[in-house]
């Protein structure tokens, strides 16, 4: 996504190597209004919805995200965890997400999600710091939230905060990188673990190396060895580039090759199996999630699968065998800004089998 236009209305992949909720307050506003009925223009993208209620906020996105992204160890135990505590209230808005095995020595496992404040126009209240927020995801704590770190953006002299979109989040061999504006800051993790374990703290963190881009960074991940990261594109392709670290570099980047992700990505995730893209735009219309075989070139039937998912979409990131989603509609500033209720007010990481996802792309048809 780009710093600001992907906020401001009414809201394939291929590879010659690699490819590879509970609503809140709502407002008196009227529901944006579906404009999906195209297809979104993912005319390979699978459509049919539940109808009555659903197990999140809004209108069902598809039956395949709805008999998935619930799944665990019984009907009844539906796989999402809260947005923490203080992110949406601080009027925050969510974008990356990523995940931290064993984080603490514990055996504990977590999510950590980036994180900007852009408020309203006229609105009174400042333009807030980057933060990243942590949020257990494994173990008899699942659901507890760790607080949040204040990012800063200089690795040294005066200690000031990052002010960004904050759009990417990935951590990659020891360093948590956010993708904010046209950089990709490189925070050791030792560093973001002493602030998540020391509670919330409005001191910036500084990074170790900010690595310039050529490209405004929108969406980010990690796997394969690899660090991910791309422009948001809405009508064409975007750019997917891979990096490694730089030897000796405290986390700086050296860059090798470019990728190419669907139009409208908003977060990757790369595993030994395939790729997942979350892809998504504007506040009423479904958003998508791809499921992609290794080593395509071209964006087929059958090297593929992609259903709708609720509006609004961001980050997607795996641990533990299971995919994990976020998103940004229950954000004040998309229930208060006079452009309509978002399609699905979703205030909760939702997470589905991997098994189920990519079983997708085998047999398709299955428990649609």
């Amino acid at each position: 996504m780009t710093a600001r236009t992907r906020r401001k209305v009414a809201t394939m992949i291929a590879a010659t190597s690699l490819l590879a909720g509970l609503g809140v307050g709502t407002t008196a506003l009227p529901a944006a209004a579906d404009v999906d009925g195209d297809g979104g223009g993912d005319a390979l993208c699978y459509t049919t919805s539940t109808y009555g209620e659903t197990w999140y906020d809004g209108l069902s996105a598809s039956k395949r995200y709805d008999n998935r992204f619930w799944r665990f160890n019984n009907p009844t135990d539906r796989a999402v965890i809260d947005i923490p505590a203080g992110l949406l209230e601080d009027r925050y808005v969510p974008q990356g997400l990523a995940a931290v095995s064993n984080w603490n020595g514990t055996s504990e496992d977590i999510l950590l999600i980036s994180a900007y404040r852009d408020t309203l126009d006229g609105d009174s209240a400042e333009d807030g710091p980057s933060r990243v927020y942590g949020v257990v995801a494994s173990g008899s704590r699942t659901g507890t939230g760790l607080g949040y770190v204040t990012l800063g953006r200089t690795p040294s002299g005066d200690n000031l905060a990052l002010r960004g979109h904050a759009g990417g989040l990935a951590v990659y061999k020891g360093y948590v990188h956010v993708g904010s504006e046209k950089a990709i800051y490189a925070y050791p993790w030792s560093r973001i673990k002493n602030g998540l374990q020391g509670g919330s703290s409005g001191t910036p963190v500084r990074p170790s190396a900010v690595e310039g881009t050529t490209y405004t960074v929108g969406f980010m991940g990690s796997g394969d060895g690899y660090l991910w990261a791309g422009r948001f594109e809405k009508d064409t392709t975007a750019h997917l580039n891979r990096y490694v670290h730089t030897a000796g570099g405290n986390g700086r980047l050296t860059y090798q090759t470019q990728l190419f992700a669907p139009k409208k990505t908003q977060g990757v995730a790369v595993t030994d199996r395939g790729v997942l893209f979350t892809t998504s735009w504007t506040r009423g219309d479904r958003s998508n999630v791809w499921v992609f075989k290794r080593g395509v070139a071209t964006r087929t039937d059958a090297n593929n699968s992609c259903f709708r998912a609720p509006s609004m979409i961001e980050g997607v990131t795996t641990l533990n065998g299971r995919a994990y989603v976020i998103y940004e509609g229950a954000a004040y500033k998309f229930l208060n800004d006079g452009n309509g209720r978002p399609r699905n007010v979703v205030s909760r990481i939702h997470s589905a089998d991997l098994d189920d996802l990519f079983g997708l792309l085998t047999n398709a048809e299955t428990n649609d």
